[in-house]
Order: C-alpha cells, then sequence, then structure tokens
C-alpha cells in the first residue's frame, strides 16, 4: 500500500474520520519516502525483513535494499510509534542468527518489538503415515484480503486466487464479511474438511496443522 501515490493522504482520512479501530500495516520497509509519514498513523506497524544483515538480505530480498529499510525504521521510532514490529521468517538461510539481538544492536533496546514466524516448506513430501495433521484454521474469521482489482478473497495465503468471496465495487465489506460463500468456509472448515477444499488441501500455512510452529503465525514478541 506504500506505493500508493497518496498513501499518507488515506491514512490520515481514516485516522480522521475513524474508519476503523485497528490501521495495521505490513510493510518490507523499501517505501517512497513521501509515504513513510503516513505509517506514523497506522496502530501497529510491522516491518518484514527476515534478515538485518546485508549480504543475507541482498539473497533474501532480491532488490530490496537493508540501509533504506533501516533508515524508514529509524524514522518511524522517531516519529514517535509506540508499537513498530521488526519480523522475520525463519529459513535455513537465516535460521543461526541471533535475530533479536541484531534489532536490539541497531535500534536498541525497547524501541522495536521482534517476531519471528517459520517458514513453511512446500516442497516436502509426506506419505500417508506422516502428512501434519490438519486443524481448524482462524484466518477465514479474522480477515479478508482485497485485491487491486476490487476482488475479495477469504485467505492471504490463497496466492492464486481460487476462493473469490466477493468484489468491493459491488458489495460492501460487511456484506462480505457475512455472505454465504464465507459462511460456507468457515463451517466446511468447523465440519473438518479443509482436505476436501480447493482452497484448503494445499495449504501453505502452519495456521490449519497441529504444529507447534502454529504458535507464531500470529505475532508473538521474543
Amino acid at each position: 500500500p506504500t506505493l500508493h501515490q497518496e498513501f499518507t493522504k488515506i491514512m490520515q482520512f481514516a485516522v480522521r474520520g475513524k474508519v476503523f479501530y485497528d490501521i495495521l500495516i505490513n510493510t518490507n520497509g523499501n517505501c517512497p519516502d513521501k509515504s513513510i509519514e503516513g505509517l506514523k498513523y497506522t496502530t501497529k506497524c510491522m516491518f518484514s525483513v527476515d534478515t538485518l544483515n546485508k549480504e543475507l538480505y541482498a539473497k533474501m530480498r532480491k532488490r530490496g535494499g537493508i540501509r533504506t529499510v533501516i533508515e524508514t525504521i529509524r524514522r518511524v521510532v522517531e516519529m514517535g510509534h509506540d508499537n513498530v514490529w521488526v519480523r522475520r521468517i525463519i529459513t535455513d538461510v537465516n535460521k543461526k542468527e541471533d535475530f533479536k539481538e541484531m534489532v536490539r544492536v541497531i535500534f536498541g533496546d525497547g524501541y522495536v518489538k521482534v517476531s519471528e514466524h517459520y517458514c513453511f516448506d512446500r516442497s516436502k513430501k509426506y506419505d500417508g503415515r506422516h502428512r501434519p495433521t490438519r486443524t481448524y484454521c482462524g484466518y477465514p474469521s479474522q480477515r479478508l484480503v482485497v485485491a487491486t482489482d476490487g476482488k475479495v478473497f477469504a485467505c492471504c495465503v490463497d496466492y492464486d486466487e481460487k476462493y473469490q468471496v466477493g468484489d468491493v465495487y459491488h458489495q460492501s465489506l460487511l456484506e462480505i464479511w457475512h455472505g454465504s460463500r464465507m459462511n460456507e468456509l468457515r463451517e466446511n472448515l468447523r465440519n473438518d474438511l479443509a482436505n476436501d477444499m480447493e482452497l484448503c488441501k494445499t495449504c501453505t500455512s502452519f495456521m490449519s496443522y497441529v504444529d507447534a510452529r502454529r504458535d507464531h503465525v500470529q505475532d508473538r514478541e521474543l
């Protein structure tokens, strides 16, 4: 969203008009300079960086700039934002790093919160005996995803846009939230039918599996 030419004005409107109770932004930190001011209007500002090591960052975040990211985070903190987070996805590339200590060294104590998730191994093969056990996924009861063309989807990991639940140009978000497509999905998940649904059977989020790493899907401060 920070690439939008009027990002800061949109954020100001959202705060002034009290459109939402919470305004959360997840950004990679490579923001246009004029959009940085808009980040201060969020109630929670999450920077997904994966590493603060220059060499590893160049490997993991193609075409991004770690110096830009660090400077953006510092500016948001200096603006007085009191809920800034820095997050990484744990992979084989960065798992040996002391990420929390790196954040502390660069930004100091108490200014930035640290969180980490585990990377879901999409390439791993499972046989019938070792397939992960499914569990209820709460994503469709937490969020909606609105694409740039106005189409709305039920899940943030529906990368192929398999399950459209509405269109903001023809329905309100409230109508979509309580619509038949969303209710059908929630009901199927409650009835343990995830493996029968095209959207869910190949899920790549620990949210839908019995796994200790599921506890890290929701942001939890280290």
